[in-house]
C-alpha cells in the first residue's frame, strides 16, 4: 500500500503542475492537498523536491512567476508565496563555468599507456641508440 501511495502522490503532483500551467490554480491546490492527505494517512514523508513545490502555510501550489516569487540573495534562494506572504529560504550552489572547473583527475582512461622496453619491436629503439643488425 505504501508503494501505491507514493506513486499516487507523484501522479498528483504531476497533475498539479500541468493544471497550474493551464491556469487552473484551484485544481492544482486541490491536488496538493490530496497528495498531502495521502502522505499523512500512510505516514509517508514527501521528498524534498515535492515539499518545495507547495506553501506549507496555505498549501497552495507554487509556480514561479504566478503564485510565487523567487529571488537569489547571498547564496540563498528565497521563495515567497504570493497568497499568504510566507517566504522560504534554501541554500543554492551557483553553477561554475567550465573555465573555472578543475581538470579531471587522472584515471584509467586518461593516463598514457606505458609499454615495457622489451616489448618494443625492431627499429623502435631509444633515440641515439644503434641497433645491431645481425
Amino acid at each position: 500500500m505504501v508503494a501505491v501511495a507514493r506513486e499516487r502522490i507523484e501522479i498528483l503532483f504531476r497533475q498539479a503542475e500541468s493544471a497550474s500551467r493551464e491556469g487552473a490554480l484551484e485544481i492544482a491546490d486541490r491536488d496538493v492537498r490530496l497528495a498531502r492527505r495521502i502522505g499523512t494517512r500512510y505516514n509517508l514523508r514527501l521528498p524534498s523536491e515535492l515539499r518545495a513545490r507547495f506553501c506549507r502555510r496555505c498549501f497552495h501550489y507554487l509556480q514561479e512567476g504566478v503564485t510565487s516569487r523567487t529571488r537569489l540573495r547571498q547564496g540563498r534562494r528565497v521563495v515567497t508565496c504570493l497568497s499568504c506572504g510566507r517566504s522560504y529560504q534554501r541554500p543554492y550552489r551557483a553553477k561554475r563555468s567550465r573555465a573555472t572547473s578543475s581538470p579531471p583527475l587522472p584515471g584509467p582512461l586518461t593516463e598514457p599507456i606505458a609499454v615495457p622496453v622489451d616489448e618494443l619491436g625492431e627499429g623502435e629503439g631509444e633515440e641515439g641508440e644503434e641497433l645491431d643488425e645481425a
